[in-house]
């Protein structure tokens, strides 16, 4: 709660602009009104800063993309920090991948199904992964947290496989 106060505080213009809206058509403004308009305000202002993917084509991709998360109401969130994307529109990016390409792409644990979801909308397959232990545990949703997951997916013939000196298929 505390967090939204803090929200509340810092959009008092979008504070205005419900009340005004509310006035017009006969009705009370509502927090939880505010608080949708500061977040579709956000998401907008996030839209415009869509990265911008190079133009060459490469055989290797290395992803870390910014996600959304679902915990917008605490200060911990990611967007409070860095903006994010929607999964949808992680999909949506148009990957400078060759025809025969591997990628490197890091998921958090609560977005594992969206980072496999993202391998499939870039044309990849999966084919394993591997953990970066970060040895401090963090408290995450259901439990302590302390690792996140490097998704390897393979595009046309760049299977990944590994003859200890290259990624060949």
């Amino acid at each position: 709660q505390s967090s939204q106060l803090q929200i509340l505080a810092d959009n008092k213009d979008i504070i205005e602009q419900v009340q005004a809206e509310a006035i017009e058509k006969d009705i009370l403004p509502r927090r939880d009104d505010v608080l949708k308009r500061v977040k579709e305000n956000k998401r907008k202002e996030q839209k415009k800063d869509t990265p911008i993917l190079p133009v060459d084509i490469f055989n290797v991709i290395y992803a870390d993309p910014c996600w959304t998360y679902r915990n917008s109401g605490i200060i911990g969130a990611a967007a409070n920090h860095y903006n994010t994307m929607s999964t949808e529109d992680i999909c949506n990016l148009k990957i400078p991948s060759s025809v025969n390409s591997v990628l490197f792409l890091w998921v958090t644990n609560p977005l594992l199904k969206d980072g496999l979801q993202v391998c499939e909308s870039w044309g990849f397959e999966y084919k394993t992964n591997l953990i970066w232990d970060k040895v401090k545990p963090v408290m995450g949703h259901y439990s302590s947290v302390r690792h996140e997951i490097l998704i390897i997916a393979g595009k046309g013939n760049a299977a990944p496989t590994c003859d200890g000196k290259t990624i060949q298929s």
